[in-house]
């Protein structure tokens, strides 16, 4: 269900399996060089292709391996999200980052797709 009680399930035996996702990861570096905080000149993007069958919402997971990668960074709806590798994740120059996502509904929670990884230079 979505906040508000929402229902848009259509197959709630249906939960993103591995296979069902890819991932984009792309840095940028357009920030305002005049922020006061300190952020890293770059912004992660993590995608993926939105499950077939019927999803309540994504879990993002990450760690420094793909097998450590069990912690949770957010829930969402989206496909598709944004972070700032310093303030959001903590990461200094030469650290690796791994991502994992399950997805969820009413039914249970998927597998966690296979990882994605990265060392931020």
């Amino acid at each position: 269900m979505l906040p508000g009680g929402q229902d848009t399930r259509e197959d709630p035996d249906d939960v993103a399996q591995n296979d069902s996702s890819d991932y984009d990861l792309d840095d940028y570096s357009d920030l305002d060089s005049d922020a006061e905080q300190q952020e890293s000149p770059y912004t992660l993007t993590l995608s993926w292709r939105p499950s077939t069958g019927f999803i309540d919402g994504y879990m993002i997971f990450h760690g420094p391996t793909p097998e450590s990668a069990t912690a949770l960074l957010a829930i969402t709806l989206e496909t598709t999200v944004h972070y700032d590798p310093t303030l959001d994740l903590g990461l200094n120059t030469g650290d690796a980052s791994c991502f994992r996502i399950k997805a969820y509904n009413a039914e249970g929670t998927s597998d966690f797709s296979d990882a994605v990884c990265f060392t931020y230079t």
